[in-house]
């Protein structure tokens, strides 16, 4: 398997309520990347990591956030009984999933958290496969949107 570099260079934080719930979602900026093994893709990819819709236990407000930690276990791409959070990778023209198994909150400022979270991209193709990685960067807090 031939290694991906991917490096987070910053992100967003959002919130929704629906149904009477507070969702979360967060995207991670990563610096352009080459990916071989499919002519389709436009090389160097500009995307990002998204997870959307996602509910965090004991979080109302982004404020929340700061210094917590969640993990998701048992989460694997051969098993998506468990919870994990709904996130993917834009790759030119489709969307690849991402698995993420955990996310760290540090110390907040006025409008930004620090995350770094740990996960596992599924390229989809059998140049580059299944890869790990830990990424973190510094998340602006958009408006509520409700």
């Amino acid at each position: 398997m031939k290694p991906v570099k991917l490096v987070a260079i910053g992100g967003k934080y959002s919130s929704n309520l629906f149904d009477g719930k507070l969702y979360h979602s967060i995207e991670v900026n990563l610096s352009p990347f080459e990916l071989e093994g499919n002519e389709c893709i436009d090389n160097p990819i500009h995307t990002k990591i998204s997870i959307d819709f996602r509910e965090l236990p004991g979080v109302r407000s982004w404020r929340d956030l700061e210094n917590k930690a969640y993990e998701f276990t048992d989460v694997a791409f051969e098993d998506y009984e468990v919870p994990m959070p709904d996130a993917s990778i834009y790759l030119s023209y489709y969307h690849s999933p991402v698995c993420v198994t955990n996310m760290e909150f540090g110390e907040r400022t006025d409008r930004s958290i620090r995350m770094s979270m740990k996960c596992e991209v599924d390229f989809e193709n059998e140049v580059h496969g299944i890869q790990s990685y830990e990424l973190s960067c510094l998340l602006e807090i958009e408006d509520y949107v409700g």
